[in-house]
């Protein structure tokens, strides 16, 4: 018989605080308050019946009963309670709709990329038909290549306007992965103490341009206009000192340049500053670019991925 009944328990074990100070003894269920650790020493006892060489027992559930601890450490009942850990700023149901909301940026930074290409498309477009007639009969103007050269700042200009909206998407997409996936994928969870879940709320509520109309002028015409440019211009030159006939001094030279009343010093002056303008536009906003997005080299110049690849 292991016992008499549940009116001995309190005389079989006893807790009192673990301590060199005197308390008074507990009487009655004991629980810890938040972040606050109790240390409790139990006094064994032995069941009747058992072995006399056994070794003293501790009724496990009675203490688990009288002080609502359950963690034993070497015969003492030790409290570790600790502060609950901080609730998670979204729920599943919320972190559903920002992942739908990702999508939707995704989306539709997607279709004004598409338009940017068709902008691009029309200025590749009209340069190949220029360099067409061009360049099919000895005997034709190198008035359409001119021509090409000054419709293409129309498309730049176009292109760029359409670029700022972009921006506005991309960076909205680029804020979502860097600030919410990327510390998912380093198992950090959904952290908000850069403060990104107000700068993008900030964002919808106040829609507003990133970048400015000459930076995403600049940027557009460094990545995609700055060759078709170049190639207007190489093939003007190269049309004008061939045909009808090589140039051989610099007279002939500014007879094929001519156009009209202007003569050809004059086209060709003019020429060398509309390029200048834009070598001069693509420095000047080369510094200070607040566009995101752009593709940078790690700080080690290692690919991270590279001993992940499987082909």
């Amino acid at each position: 018989m292991a016992h008499e009944g549940p009116k001995e328990y309190s005389q079989l074990f006893e807790l009192r605080p673990f301590s060199t100070q005197s308390r008074p003894r507990h009487e009655g269920p004991t629980h810890p308050s938040p972040k606050q650790i109790d240390t409790f020493a139990c006094r064994p006892f032995i069941v009747r019946g058992a072995c006399p060489r056994s070794r003293p027992k501790v009724q496990i559930f009675e203490a688990r009963k009288l002080t609502g601890i359950h963690e034993f450490t070497g015969g003492k009942l030790i409290s570790t309670t600790v502060s609950p850990a901080p609730e998670p700023p979204f729920n599943g149901a919320e972190l559903g709709m920002l992942a739908h909301l990702y999508r939707a940026e995704m989306y539709r930074s997607k279709v004004w990329r598409t338009r940017l290409d068709a902008t691009t498309n029309w200025a590749v477009a009209t340069t190949g038909i220029a360099l067409s007639v061009a360049f099919s009969n000895a005997g034709n103007s190198p008035l359409p290549l001119v021509l090409v050269a000054l419709m293409a700042p129309l498309f730049l200009a176009i292109e760029a306007r359409r670029y700022r909206y972009f921006d506005i998407w991309r960076t909205r997409v680029r804020l979502m992965e860097v600030s919410m996936y990327a510390p998912l994928l380093r198992l950090e969870g959904v952290r908000v103490d850069n403060g990104w879940n107000e700068a993008l709320a900030r964002d919808y509520e106040q829609l507003h341009f990133h970048i400015s109309f000459w930076e995403a002028t600049g940027r557009r015409l460094r990545r995609n206009y700055s060759f078709l440019f170049a190639i207007q211009a190489v093939s003007y030159v190269v049309k004008i000192c061939i045909h009808p006939t090589p140039v051989r001094s610099l007279d002939e030279l500014w007879e094929h340049a001519s156009i009209g009343p202007l003569s050809g010093e004059v086209v060709l002056a003019i020429g060398v500053l509309f390029h200048s303008g834009l070598v001069a536009l693509a420095l000047l906003t080369l510094k200070g670019q607040r566009a995101v997005g752009r593709v940078e080299r790690p700080a080690d110049h290692k690919d991270p991925t590279a001993n992940l690849r499987t082909d």
